[in-house]
């Protein structure tokens, strides 16, 4: 449809994951980048996302932009097509080369992962979503290689056969995953949503039981891994901060605050968290933002 109207599209060969989306409009430094995928939620509820040429999800006065054009569409079933696409270019593995080289260079503390990563016994679900294909590369080349994945949940499929809802902080969206990880007796199961921006986790207790974390306590172990990590190797700033949706709880604010790291909360969605990132970037009112996306609620 974009090339039927003169438009410059990048198409990837096949599904990728939605943090890929955003970090190839950047890269390819595009106006717009567009996802259509039913997320977290049940399959009928299929929608379309769209990210602005910062890489976040665009801001209500865009959205309303868009909107606008919309309601002026009289007949919505009237698509212009263009058979040749002519204005399509193909993008994938060298697009996905740069985003692995990218989230290789995002690891805080190499060592920590060298002497654990390969120890580390896990089971991981893409749950029938995108997150399998660069998930594996990522967990490998950051030298995570003693993992499961749960092959029924392996396979792309919108129909999510093995779950009511894909949602990974769902406990009952992570029961086969757990019972995979009871059989090989595994430190702990991660999972991701189908479109792969949301993380879920449960890890081993001392009687053998799995606990599933809230996405408030999965921000909190990770802020505090950033910030030791940071602090350990001296790039930790005086004026770090980290972003927070006003549905998160206060956990991650008092972990940061142990640190001197200040929290600055913004509405909920990540298109808020990218606009402070950006604000951020572009006054220097902070030296170093540690971006903190709201797992449990978006």
């Amino acid at each position: 449809m974009l090339s039927a109207h003169g438009i410059k599209s990048y198409l990837f060969t096949s599904l990728r994951p939605t943090p890929e989306l955003s970090f190839t409009v950047r890269e390819l430094k595009t106006f717009a980048g567009i996802m259509i995928t039913a997320s977290h939620n049940p399959k009928a509820y299929n929608g379309y996302k769209i990210y602005g040429e910062d890489g976040g999800q665009m801001t209500p006065e865009a959205v309303d932009a868009v909107v606008s054009e919309l309601n002026d569409i009289e007949d919505i079933f009237n698509i212009k097509l263009d058979s040749t696409n002519q204005h399509v270019t193909e993008i994938d593995d060298d697009v996905d080369n740069k985003y692995l080289a990218n989230v290789k260079n995002v690891t805080v503390d190499a060592d920590l992962v060298a002497r654990e990563g390969r120890g580390l016994q896990f089971v991981f679900t893409p749950l029938h979503g995108t997150g399998q294909y660069i998930g594996e590369k990522a967990l490998q080349q950051a030298g995570f290689t003693n993992y499961t994945i749960v092959k029924e949940q392996a396979v792309i499929d919108g129909d999510f056969p093995t779950v009511k809802k894909p949602n990974p902080e769902d406990p009952e969206a992570l029961a086969l995953a757990i019972e995979y990880a009871k059989r090989n007796n595994a430190d702990a199961v991660v999972a991701t949503d189908p479109d792969a921006d949301r993380l879920g986790a449960a890890v081993r207790l001392n009687d053998g039981s799995y606990q599933v974390l809230t996405g408030n306590q999965i921000a909190a172990v990770l802020v505090n891994y950033l910030l030791t990590a940071k602090k350990n190797t001296g790039t930790l700033p005086n004026n770090g901060a980290i972003v927070t949706s006003v549905v998160s709880s206060r956990f991650a604010s008092k972990v940061a605050a142990s640190f001197g790291v200040t929290t600055t909360d913004v509405l909920t969605g990540f298109k808020y968290i990218a606009a402070t990132i950006d604000r951020f970037e572009a006054t220097q009112e902070k030296l170093s933002c540690l971006d903190l996306k709201k797992v449990s609620v978006i």
